[in-house]
């Protein structure tokens, strides 16, 4: 593969409220001042995944500027995995990156990138099948988080707020979940091992936090085959605002209604269709059955 191909940009023009858009504005002629670089913006949801689809084997490095669903999009194009990918967090929660060391400034980092100053990290990342009430199955790759019941209504709630954008949108779709808060059961077989429980959410991290720097499996690491969940057992509206907070500080583990564990695959059946979400994004609202694994540092990820 020679320089004429070597960089790609796949940049979110709409991530983090308009980040994504001032990030191709500020660096467009840097990057393209580049022998081999080449930008793409997405225009529509997944229009990531068709770009990484198509343009995998053209390019020996590419950089999705966007945030966890921009990101997410693109690994779910990716099929032979053979390419170096990195993340340019310009989204609103940008959880994922968080596992890596921080990017204090954009302009260093680019130059770091155009002067292969960087690291290429083994990561895992995880894949999770699911089964609708109407007994459709769909797969779907995630890099950060999962999760079945409350978070994943969070993030449906989110996803389809259009009158408020960033923080403010979830904090108001936290609040407006907790209106209609349920309860539900969960049967799970992990490691040949089940177990039951009645819960308001479960969290699957490949990471520590998920939505925007939540601690919700705060044992997680990115390369260590194993995704770590977290279960919030059936408590009141009320103890929930009282204790989720603790995820903001990194105290959850004090909690004495969450439970954690970790697994490298699991099944896990629902006594009732609920919501479940894929590194922020609703990939069903009326899941019944699904399976996750983990695709053990299935990713080469570019780091500073």
């Amino acid at each position: 593969m020679n320089n004429l191909n070597k960089y790609l940009f796949l940049i979110n023009p709409v991530a983090g409220n308009g980040s994504g858009l001032k990030f191709f504005r500020n660096f467009r002629d840097v990057i393209l001042s580049n022998s081999g670089a080449k930008i793409i913006l997405t225009e529509y949801p997944d229009h990531a995944t068709e770009i990484i689809d198509r343009e995998e084997s053209n390019f020996t490095h590419i950089f999705v500027c966007g945030g966890d669903g921009t990101f997410n999009e693109a690994i779910n194009g990716l099929k032979n995995f053979k390419t170096n990918i990195g993340l340019i967090p310009v989204g609103s929660g940008n959880d994922f990156i968080k596992n890596f060391p921080h990017i204090s400034n954009l302009s260093v980092f680019l130059n770091d990138i155009f002067s292969d100053n960087l690291r290429i990290s083994k990561c895992d990342i995880a894949c999770v099948t699911l089964k609708d009430a109407g007994n459709n199955v769909k797969s779907r790759k995630f890099a950060n988080s999962c999760g079945i019941g409350f978070d994943a209504y969070v993030a449906y709630l989110n996803q389809n707020n259009k009158k408020l954008k960033g923080k403010f949108s979830y904090i108001y779709s936290i609040f407006k979940a907790l209106i209609k808060l349920k309860i539900f059961e969960i049967e799970a077989l992990n490691a040949g091992k089940s177990f039951r429980h009645n819960v308001i959410f479960m969290a699957i991290g490949n990471g520590k936090t998920a939505g925007g720097g939540l601690y919700l499996t705060p044992d997680a690491q990115i390369n260590d085959c194993f995704l770590n969940y977290t279960i919030i057992q059936g408590i009141s509206r009320l103890n929930l605002i009282r204790h989720l907070p603790k995820a903001f500080n990194n105290k959850l583990k004090n909690y004495k209604d969450a439970i954690f564990g970790k697994f490298n695959e699991i099944s896990i059946k629902l006594n009732h269709p609920y919501y479940v979400h894929a590194d922020g994004e609703c990939v069903s609202d009326n899941c019944i059955e699904l399976k996750i694994q983990v695709l053990c540092n299935k990713l080469n990820f570019i780091s500073n």
